[in-house]
């Protein structure tokens, strides 16, 4: 014997490293007791028709209300208009339902677009087009001023303008230019009709630019 302490036999823990499990287990005892027996479930829920899972692509925040989920966008507006005589129609392009090729100058353009939001308003667009021509912007009352015509149900305002053309980017110019264009807002929208060209091809395309402008409509 050399006075040091009774090893356990291997594979069997310490005395004191089983104290906490024996404590563990007789606190447990009591909710084991006798009387306790199986526990009935009364509480039923049935699952409503239609009531489905998430969709995938939605966290935790989503699926319990923390944030509030995206309407889908409605798509924009459909419009239709009657195509004036001599003119022809040429296939959209992205957020230009309607283009059209009107005389005989190869810079000639007429176009329907439609645009989501109101761009800053009716006259800074009107203005934005005065700009293109190298012309300063309208006035508050002048832009009231100007002359009306039928668009969409009503009476839009004209911007009638001659000058020299610079385009959107104005990168080229180009001079004794017309250009007629009305807007009006529709709903979350703004729908433009646009015509710019050599003064003498706008002024004989004038007459179909109004008809065009009076017959276009909503188709959807």
């Amino acid at each position: 014997m050399n006075g040091s302490p009774a090893q356990a036999p291997p594979g069997v823990p310490r005395v004191p490293a089983l104290l906490p499990a024996l404590a563990a287990l007789l606190l447990l005892l009591p909710a084991c007791g006798p009387d306790e027996g199986p526990v009935e479930i009364t509480a039923t829920r049935t699952v409503e028709k239609g009531e489905v899972l998430p969709p995938g692509g939605f966290d935790s925040a989503d699926r319990f209300g923390f944030r509030a989920r995206r309407a889908p966008e409605a798509e924009p507006p459909a419009y239709a208009w009657t195509l004036p005589e001599g003119w022809e129609e040429l296939p959209p392009t992205p957020s230009r339902p309607g283009n059209f090729r009107v005389g005989k100058a190869p810079d000639m353009r007429c176009y329907v677009s439609v645009l989501r939001g109101t761009g800053g308003g009716l006259a800074a667009n009107l203005n934005r087009w005065r700009r293109q021509m190298g012309k300063p912007p309208l006035t508050e009352e002048e832009m009231k001023r100007l002359p009306r015509i039928p668009f969409l149900g009503h009476a839009a305002p004209l911007l009638d303008v001659t000058g020299t053309f610079s385009g959107m980017g104005g990168e080229e110019t180009a001079k004794d230019h017309r250009l007629l264009g009305t807007a009006m807002t529709d709903g979350g929208y703004t729908v433009f009709l646009k015509m710019v060209g050599p003064a003498a091809e706008v002024a004989a395309a004038e007459k179909g630019f109004r008809a065009l402008a009076g017959s276009l409509r909503r188709s959807r």
